[in-house]
């Protein structure tokens, strides 16, 4: 029995210890950190131009105009716009929509307001957003279709943006670009086409703006400017305009060819200047213009072949002046004129027929300025036109008509025409004188040559001259040295044989004509 138990306790000791050997071998459990639940977020993010807010400001009621603005989703998760509300008067393109993260939408709100109110409110975004900001806010106000005041308008999107405004009225100036800015690139006025009236039109130092199309419409009350703009063609649009209260001034408009824009006006209170456009061909444009209050300034425009333009013009309340034409040969354009104070002509150089103008001058509606007609190819007085000749073909190399030297333009002026005869009196005037190298071409002068209060210390510079009417030296304190008329005393002529015909009073040396004869030239 001892045996059997021993057998049993010797075979419960080898399970049991096969039991333990296994239990060794079981892998250690290791315990783990429980997984990280990740929030999920639909952010808000609003952006309009840079700008937290969307302002349509001044819109004319009645007007419709857009904004966008967008909406991005910087969150992990969908952004659920379930609607957006917006304010009366306004309306958005989009009002529920889905977003999803990194991403954004662009919204479009429209403007209209139908009465002079302030519309500013806010937009309430309705979503399942976790973040930003759900109201927008909003500015619009309601305004008068009449725009108080003046505006500039400097680029194309200032006249974009304004036109789209709606004004139809502008009590002050419309200002497109200006006199003292930078040059403006401005190219259309096409969005102005809803202006009906402004006070002033103005427009300066465009570069690219050829024409002003967008203005038909436009009247304007008082006055008209155009001021160097350098692609300006033509001025069509302005045929809507019929009397100013105010002027008319196109000063350096280098590619402007025609003002056919101006048939329609009749009347201008105040002065008409068209100067220095170098392109401009004709005038036609002013065709219906009866009256001027004050000067009427053609001046600085070579093409101008006639003035024909002008034949419907009645009154000139002041002056009316006519310079540079260079192709203008008679005056028929101003047959129907009544009445003006002064009429000048100047450098016209082919401008010899002034018979268009003789009923006016007989009739005292008007006088020519006195010496104002110069360097034109006939400069007569009134009293040539009224009494003897109106026309005349004067001979090249010939001036007609008195003339003054008293200053350095004038002298460059006169050496480039090359004359050598002078059909009136010629003076010499003025400190600015200091030789008379100027004259060496001069030959003739049929009236009076007066040399008078000059710099010059001789008369080098007269040794080709051989007739004059009459010879006045006076008053010129260095003037010492008469030998260049030595030629001129031998030769030529002094025709006025009056007590007259020789005066040399108050220079530095005074010689007598027997003098002279006899060689004593200089003191």
């Amino acid at each position: 029995m001892k045996i059997k138990n021993t057998i049993l306790i010797l075979a419960y000791i080898l399970v049991f210890s096969s039991c333990a050997s296994d239990d060794d071998n079981t892998p250690t459990q290791i315990d783990r950190e429980p997984e990280t639940v990740i929030e999920q977020t639909a952010i808000i993010n609003f952006t309009n131009e840079e700008s937290n807010e969307i302002d349509f400001g001044d819109v004319v009621v009645d007007i419709i105009t857009t904004q966008v603005f967008n909406i991005e989703n910087t969150g992990n998760s969908d952004l659920n716009i379930t609607n957006i509300v917006i304010p009366d008067n306004y309306t958005i393109d989009i009002s529920s929509t889905t977003i999803t993260p990194n991403t954004n939408k662009d919204f479009t709100i429209t403007f209209s307001p139908t009465e002079i109110l302030d519309y500013s409110n806010v937009i309430q975004i309705e979503s399942n957003a976790t973040g930003g900001n759900d109201t927008i806010t909003i500015t619009g106000f309601g305004v008068s279709p009449i725009y108080d005041g003046s505006i500039v308008l400097n680029t194309q999107e200032e006249v974009d943006h304004f036109g789209k405004l709606g004004y139809t009225s502008i009590t002050g100036g419309l200002n497109i670009g200006q006199v003292t800015s930078i040059a403006s690139t401005i190219v259309d006025l096409e969005p102005l086409n809803k202006i009906l009236e402004v006070g002033f039109l103005e427009v300066f130092s465009t570069t690219s703006l050829e024409n002003l199309n967008g203005l038909e419409k436009l009247n304007v009350i008082n006055s008209i400017q155009m001021v160097s703009n350098s692609a300006l063609k033509n001025i069509d649009a302005l045929k809507s305009v019929t009397k100013l209260e105010g002027y008319i001034n196109f000063l350096s408009n280098n590619s402007l060819t025609k003002i056919d824009g101006l048939e329609n006006l009749i009347e201008v209170k105040e002065n008409v200047r068209f100067n220095n456009n170098a392109l401009l061909e004709n005038i036609d444009g002013l065709s219906s213009l009866k009256s001027v209050g004050t000067d009427f300034d053609l001046l600085g425009s070579p093409l101008i072949e006639n003035l024909n333009g002008l034949s419907s013009l009645e009154n000139v309340g002041v002056e009316l002046h006519v310079s540079g034409s260079l192709l203008l040969e008679n005056l028929n354009g101003l047959s129907n004129l009544k009445s003006a104070s002064l009429l000048r002509f100047s450098d016209n150089v082919s401008l010899y027929d002034y018979c268009g103008i003789k009923d006016l001058l007989t009739n005292d509606g008007a006088n020519l300025y006195h010496n104002g007609q110069r360097y034109n190819r006939f400069n007569p007085t009134k009293s040539e036109v009224v009494n003897s000749t109106c026309s005349e073909l004067v001979p090249l190399g010939v001036y007609d008509g008195n003339l003054l030297m008293d200053s350095n333009s004038d002298i460059e002026k006169f050496v480039s025409k090359n004359f050598h005869t002078i059909r009136g009196s010629f003076g010499v005037n003025g400190q600015a004188i200091t030789n008379l190298d100027f004259l060496e071409n001069l030959e003739t002068v049929t009236s009076d040559l007066n040399i008078r209060n000059t710099d010059l210390t001789n008369l080098d510079g007269l040794d080709k001259l051989i007739y004059v009417n009459q010879l006045f030296i006076q008053e010129n304190a260095m003037l010492a040295d008469y030998c260049g008329l030595n030629s001129f005393i031998e030769n030529g002529t002094i025709n006025n044989t009056g007590d007259y015909r020789y005066i040399i009073t108050d220079n530095l040396y005074n010689p007598t004509l027997e003098e002279l004869q006899n060689g004593q030239c200089t003191d």
